[in-house]
C-alpha cells in the first residue's frame, strides 16, 4: 500500500468542476486532508462565473465531460483571462487527446478512475512551486 505525504494547502483555493457527484465526492474525499478551500462548478460556464467573483483562485481541476459548457472550451477561455493552471480530469488519456489537451491550455491531465497519489502530486506542481 502506498504512503501518501499529505500535503498543507490550507491558504489554497481550487474551483472543482465536476457535474457528477461521484467523482465530485471522490475528489473532495483525496483533498479534504490537505486542507485546501474546496468550490464546486457543475460545467465550464458556473467555472468562469467563478473566477469572475473571485480573485484567489489557484488551481482549477476540469472534467473534460460536462453540460452547457465543456472543459476544452472552458478552459480555452481561462487561458484568455490569464495563466491559472487547469488540470484536465478524463476517463481517457490517449496521445491524441492529450494534444487536445495541450492545445487547448491545460497545464496537466489526469485519468479517470482517480488516484490519490497522482491527483496530489499533479496538484503539488502547481501549487508548491
Amino acid at each position: 500500500m502506498e504512503t501518501l505525504s499529505i500535503p498543507d494547502w490550507k491558504q489554497k483555493h481550487v474551483i472543482i468542476a465536476e457535474d457528477e457527484d461521484s467523482n465530485f465526492l471522490l475528489i473532495s474525499a483525496i483533498l479534504r486532508k490537505t486542507g485546501i478551500n474546496i468550490l464546486r462548478a457543475f460545467n465550464g460556464k458556473e467555472v468562469l462565473e467563478l473566477l469572475e467573483s473571485k480573485d484567489n483562485i489557484d488551481l482549477v481541476l476540469m472534467d473534460i465531460k460536462m453540460p452547457v459548457m465543456d472543459g476544452l472550451e472552458s478552459t480555452r477561455r481561462i487561458k484568455e483571462m490569464g495563466d491559472l493552471p487547469v488540470i484536465a480530469q478524463t476517463a481517457y488519456g490517449s496521445e491524441m487527446e492529450e494534444n487536445e489537451f495541450r492545445k487547448a491550455g491545460f497545464a496537466d491531465y489526469i485519468t479517470k478512475p482517480l488516484r490519490a497519489s497522482l491527483l496530489l502530486s499533479a496538484m503539488k506542481r502547481f501549487l508548491e512551486e
